[in-house]
């Protein structure tokens, strides 16, 4: 009985250690500078800057407001071209005027583009439980975005021009609750040299229509809040494939980044810091995790004022 006891009393004590750890590292915000090449990058957008965030959970939280306000500081620090979230921006949609009051704070070159999340819209796990109505006005939170002078895309593009080439910018809808609509995203494309994909959910990669595509931005993993060292996530939630739940990923001929995020959901994060990622372009071979897609593309590197630098009309 008595070694019972110390056997247990130990497993308490771990589990105690790790909990406070858990909350203590829920703030330390990581500035990850991340190359990510693309093998056909025009000459003109290479060492592009992009700034990726995302998952902010924003709410009242006097918890979370020293880590926000850490974020704004690093976010400017890095002098983005574009700053680009994936959804989660707040905790619910009551939150929304709170995450729009901190990503006014942001600055960069050519604009703030995010995307919604299934928190944003009110799709969770823990409403869906307690038998709540799901439902959201994306028009309501069109114009509390835009007030703030914060640019949505819900399952729409545009289109910005950067240094004499047109990078387009698509936001879906979060696939894991299937609000996206990626085919009506695109269905008015204009030719670009670059095209950067924003969704929240890693899942969107199983779109068919993915492969138009240079860049894809996610997160809705958290990176799983939890990693194993050497391993990775404990537990990630997407469809297939945990290898998808953080990182820099080379699927197929598009290349994936996941973020960490920044917020949680409940406030503990072990060996998963928050992610402010600072993402460079630059021209070579997909690098990052290979996972299998069979994709197929032409080349071309150089900007061709419109046409598509994948060769291809979109």
């Amino acid at each position: 009985m008595f070694a019972w006891a110390i056997v247990l009393w130990s497993l308490v004590a771990v589990m105690l250690g790790i909990a406070v750890y858990g909350l203590y590292e829920a703030r330390q915000l990581r500035e990850d500078r991340i190359r990510v090449s693309l093998p056909n990058l025009p000459q003109a957008l290479r060492g592009l800057r992009i700034v990726h965030i995302s998952d902010l959970h924003a709410r009242p939280s006097w918890f979370l407001a020293p880590l926000f306000d850490r974020l704004v500081e690093g976010v400017n620090r890095a002098q983005a071209d574009l700053i680009l979230v994936s959804g989660d921006l707040a905790a619910g949609a009551d939150n929304m005027p709170v995450a729009a009051g901190l990503l006014s704070r942001m600055t960069s070159r050519h604009g703030l583009f995010v995307t919604l999340g299934n928190h944003d819209v009110n799709v969770t796990m823990e409403r869906w439980l307690q038998g709540l109505e799901e439902g959201f006005d994306v028009e309501v939170l069109r114009r509390i975005l835009e007030g703030e002078g914060v640019r949505l895309l819900h399952n729409e593009a545009v289109t910005v021009e950067i240094a004499g080439c047109r990078v387009a910018i698509i936001g879906v809808g979060d696939a894991s609750c299937g609000l996206d609509d990626l085919r009506g995203a695109i269905a008015n494309l204009p030719p670009a040299d670059l095209v950067i994909l924003v969704g929240h959910s890693p899942d969107i990669l199983d779109q068919p229509e993915i492969e138009v595509a240079d860049l894809v931005l996610c997160g809705h993993t958290h990176g799983g809040q939890m990693m194993i060292p050497g391993w990775g996530s404990v537990w990630a939630p997407v469809w297939r494939d945990r290898r998808r739940g953080a990182g820099l990923l080379a699927f197929g001929d598009v290349a994936c980044h996941v973020s960490r995020g920044v917020g949680v959901t409940w406030p503990v994060r072990v060996a998963c810091p928050p992610q402010l990622a600072i993402l460079e372009l630059c021209h070579g071979p997909l690098n990052g995790l290979p996972l299998p897609a069979a994709r197929t593309s032409n080349a071309g590197s150089v900007c061709a004022n419109g046409m598509p630098s994948k060769g291809r009309q979109v």
